[in-house]
């Protein structure tokens, strides 16, 4: 049995382990979509005549490492990228992270020529929306994996729309390196300030469930009513004594939902603190818990910024590029706001306003912030670099 400080210091030692060299600043991309018919945009999933398992399946000799479980295909990967399953069937490829956003772009183009080749066969395409923009949730299967079987039934308990979350939501999400813990305080609180910015700057959920999607903000809606304890801001986030610590807490103290048991998972009402005390394997323990959490920004070995629908490719390199100019100087992007703004409640009064089309956000209208934060971005992104921005800020 593992002693509760031990498990702790495990878990500061993990987030210091991912501080990276000031010169070795790189994004890093994920990106899921839904396979649809080209023909009605009906989602295809991974029981479907000719689903997501056999699309894998085709991959298979084109890619040296595959992943299973129970016997069914949930992902492939090579040196640049890896394809894996979300709950809902959503294909999400995770780009490895690199420092130019070009770099990004060539892998996505490979990805995107292997995928294409195998959707041919049945006229699949894939959609670049953040939620489903035909079928309804009710109709979509689960994967076969017995960890969202039971992710499914506690958040069936804990909100009203984890069902559309795991079954109908697919994102754009961008990670950033941070050099030390207070350089991860520094960019987490900032990521936290901009998330209702970047939202609504990457809404693109037209439809929701068959209507007219007019909330600017779906997405954060379907997390807030998910499970709030691991979604949202994290609490204490502006507290002196935030940190590695205090993420390490917020960690230990969420319920586990599930546990490893004889190579498989079983449901279990366990925090995760008690159930890593019995861990035999910290470092698959920790990572398996770290990931059960959904905060809009989120701390692995680098920072995760969840907040961004699915979109077209060149609207994400134009995120990404986004990201990576305001986190250059994380500093200059502080300073745009007011003492009196650093707190949770500034961050959901500012969503809370654009989800009923109101544009006012920390006192000031929306887009004169984001006039500001894009001079910040393209003064630290080389003219190339500028070139994506302007595709992401363009409108259409």
């Amino acid at each position: 049995m593992q002693d509760i400080k031990s498990i702790k210091q495990y878990l500061i030692n993990f987030f210091s382990e991912g501080e990276k060299k000031q010169n070795d600043f790189n994004i890093g991309v994920e990106l899921e979509h839904f396979i649809v018919e080209r023909d009605g945009l009906k989602s295809v999933t991974y029981y479907s005549d000719y689903g997501v398992g056999q699309i894998l399946q085709g991959l298979l000799q084109q890619f040296p490492v595959s992943y299973y479980e129970e016997n069914e295909i949930l992902g492939v990967a090579n040196d640049d990228y890896s394809i894996t399953l979300e709950p809902g069937s959503q294909l999400e490829i995770s780009i490895n992270p690199r420092r130019c956003i070009k770099s990004i772009e060539k892998i996505y183009s490979g990805f995107y020529k292997v995928i294409t080749e195998c959707l041919k066969k049945k006229d699949y395409i894939l959609s670049t929306y953040g939620y489903l923009p035909a079928s309804s949730v009710n109709d979509i299967k689960l994967l076969p994996k017995k960890r969202y079987e039971f992710m499914d039934r506690h958040f069936r308990k804990t909100g009203s729309m984890g069902i559309n979350m795991m079954r109908g939501t697919a994102s754009s999400q961008v990670s950033i390196d941070y050099y030390n813990e207070a350089d991860f305080v520094l960019k987490t609180r900032i990521a936290y300030l901009l998330t209702p910015i970047l939202s609504y700057m990457a809404s693109n959920s037209p439809v929701f469930e068959g209507e007219v999607n007019t909330n600017p903000l779906l997405r954060t809606l379907i997390w807030r009513n998910t499970d709030k304890q691991r979604t949202g801001v994290i609490t204490g986030l502006f507290d002196d004594d935030f940190g590695y610590e205090k993420y390490a807490d917020y960690v230990l103290n969420a319920q586990a939902i599930f546990r490893s048991f004889d190579n498989s998972f079983i449901e279990t009402n366990q925090t995760a603190l008690d159930v890593m005390r019995e861990s035999e394997n910290l470092t698959e323990a920790a990572e398996l818990y770290i990931s059960l959490l959904f905060p809009d920004v989120r701390l692995k070995q680098y920072i995760e910024i969840r907040v961004a629908d699915s979109m077209p490719m060149t609207k994400v390199l134009g995120y990404a590029a986004f990201i990576k100019g305001l986190f250059s100087k994380p500093g200059e992007v502080e300073a745009l706001f007011k003492k009196e703004d650093l707190n949770e409640e500034s961050i959901i009064s500012a969503e809370n306003n654009l989800m009923r089309n109101n544009p006012v956000v920390y006192g000031a209208d929306i887009n004169i912030i984001i006039e500001k934060l894009v001079k910040i971005a393209q003064s630290h992104l080389s003219e190339n670099e500028q070139v994506y921005l302007q595709s992401f800020i363009e409108k259409g």
